[in-house]
């Protein structure tokens, strides 16, 4: 768990939800930006370091879906606070990213990979849907975007609306697939490495 990637999620996490609460206490939608900047670039950060260094761990994917999900939600809950109009887009994109996506994302753990980012060695489909480079920036990228820019509310909650489906039909297609999780065994950067006894 002590190792710089997770060290760069600890403090991404707790800068961004330092700056929602700023936002919300101060009304500032300026304050709510830079919570949404400090997770997303934190959020690079920590995935390219764990790369470099070698350092990628399933207790380290688990911490950053746990930590994406508490910086987002923030965000999003801190928007519709300023803004009750978005309250309904807030609550569908909110639905998806925090109950269907985080199953979703914890699925990873019934195979032979190391987080979601190898997902591809399970199945290239749910892999390009869901942790592709374009996924992930149109998951919760996409929408907070548009509710930042003011763009008309249908645009962002159907946005969300085609998220769920995505999700839950991603969802369901990882449901059957066979799971085999061997301990000595994990998928790592897209090769299965054998773990030492």
């Amino acid at each position: 768990m002590v190792n710089v990637p997770n060290a760069v999620t600890a403090a991404r996490t707790v800068g961004s939800l330092a700056c929602a609460a700023v936002a919300i206490l101060v009304g500032s939608e300026v304050w709510l930006a830079v919570a949404l900047a400090v997770y997303w670039i934190g959020d690079i950060a920590d995935g390219a370091l764990a790369r470099r260094l070698g350092q990628e761990t399933t207790l380290g994917a688990v911490f950053d879906i746990v930590c994406d999900r508490a910086c987002g939600a923030c965000f999003f809950l801190g928007w519709a606070a300023l803004h009750p109009e978005t309250a309904l887009v807030v609550v569908l994109f909110l639905a998806e990213f925090m109950v269907v996506d985080f199953l979703l994302s914890f699925s990873f753990y019934l195979f032979p990979i190391n987080s979601p980012n190898y997902f591809g060695a399970v199945d290239r489909r749910v892999f390009l849907l869901n942790w592709s480079k374009v996924a992930k920036s149109l998951n919760s990228g996409l929408i907070a975007v548009l509710l930042l820019t003011d763009v008309t509310l249908w645009v962002p909650a159907a946005i969300a609306t085609v998220l769920v489906v995505v999700k839950g039909y991603s969802l369901l297609r990882t449901s059957r697939l066979p799971r085999r999780r061997d301990a000595d065994c994990v998928v790592t950067g897209g090769l299965f490495a054998v773990a030492a006894p």
